[in-house]
């Protein structure tokens, strides 16, 4: 008689204690909802830093590189990453520094007197930024409504390596046979450059076969060349006249290309190394490989150098650099 009120009792406890424990379990169903809201915005905050930063360390370094003061360099910088940033990211507030990447991975800021070679950019939702601090929904249920989140990078700009991304093609151009920007020029013909090389190049350093080459002529070289020690790009030569590439460079006729500009040449071979002191911007107009007479022909766009200032025509430039994140 006494065992069934005891049943009853139990039963009405656990009856008591689920709503609470659904609650709980809801509450963490909900934290969890909203953290992973942060986590989302916390990624498109750092595209949009990273995008902004890049695109000021580029803008700083080629108005640095075009004669403008730092003052000037730095504000087209400022007023870039912060249009960048607008597109990647429009409910975010933005902030800019310019300073220079220290060896052990630290950024110092600099003032304006003190030629600044990084930018340093944090995006942020607070209550400050366009869209204010990044809303909560269901953590509102205990009592927070917003949080603040943000990201950095950082990104520095050097002159020690020259990148053509897709660009770049294996020819080696004599400096002293460049005509001024508009006029036809020939280059590549059947004549040695130095003993065993006839001017096409070897970017990487491999064992390149016709193959490499005829990719790297139809898209370009997709990668970077060092600069030495002395300010200048030395490339390897790459052995033999290629009549085989014949096809792939009549594809890129009318195409606007860059090929090294070089002024010494060292060895023999394989072993031939070119001192590149500048990239040519040129189109091919007319290629001939097979026959007597084996030329490639080309108007002349543009002049890019490597140390100091190369005239090729009427556009000139200071060093190249190399962009990169380094945060």
């Amino acid at each position: 008689m006494n065992e069934r009120p005891q049943r009853n009792r139990r039963a009405g406890q656990v009856v008591a204690l689920a709503p609470i424990m659904l609650g709980v379990l809801g509450g963490i169903v909900a934290l969890t909802a909203d953290v992973g809201e942060m986590f989302v915005e916390k990624a498109r905050l750092q595209n949009a830093a990273d995008a902004a930063s890049l695109a000021g360390a580029y803008v700083l370094a080629e108005q640095c590189a075009d004669g403008q003061s730092e003052e000037q360099a730095r504000a087209a910088a400022l007023t870039e990453a912060a249009a960048i940033k607008e597109v990647n990211r429009a409910e975010a507030g933005i902030n800019v520094e310019f300073g220079n990447w220290q060896q052990d991975g630290t950024f110092v800021a600099a003032g304006i007197e003190t030629p600044a070679t990084a930018v340093r950019v944090t995006t942020t939702r607070n209550h400050s930024a366009p869209g204010g601090a990044l809303a909560l929904t269901f953590a509102r249920l205990l009592g927070f409504r917003t949080c603040d989140v943000a990201a950095l990078a950082a990104c520095e700009a050097t002159g020690q390596i020259a990148g053509f991304r897709g660009g770049l093609r294996p020819f080696a151009v004599d400096k002293n046979s460049i005509v001024p920007i508009g006029q036809m020029m020939t280059f590549y013909e059947q004549k040695k450059l130095a003993p065993g090389n006839f001017g096409l190049l070897d970017f990487n350093g491999g064992a390149n076969g016709t193959p490499d080459l005829a990719q790297w002529i139809r898209y370009g070289y997709d990668g970077e060349v060092a600069v030495g020690d002395d300010g200048y790009c030395w490339i390897d030569g790459d052995p033999g006249f290629r009549a085989a590439l014949k096809d792939d460079i009549q594809a890129i006729w009318g195409e606007e290309i860059f090929v090294p500009v070089y002024d010494q040449v060292t060895g023999n071979g394989a072993n031939a190394s070119y001192r590149v002191i500048g990239f040519l911007g040129i189109v091919i107009t007319d290629s001939q490989l097979t026959g007597k007479n084996k030329y490639i022909k080309c108007s002349v766009t543009q002049m890019r150098s490597v140390h100091d200032v190369v005239t090729g025509g009427n556009w000139t430039t200071p060093n190249l650099r190399k962009i990169q994140l380094v945060h």
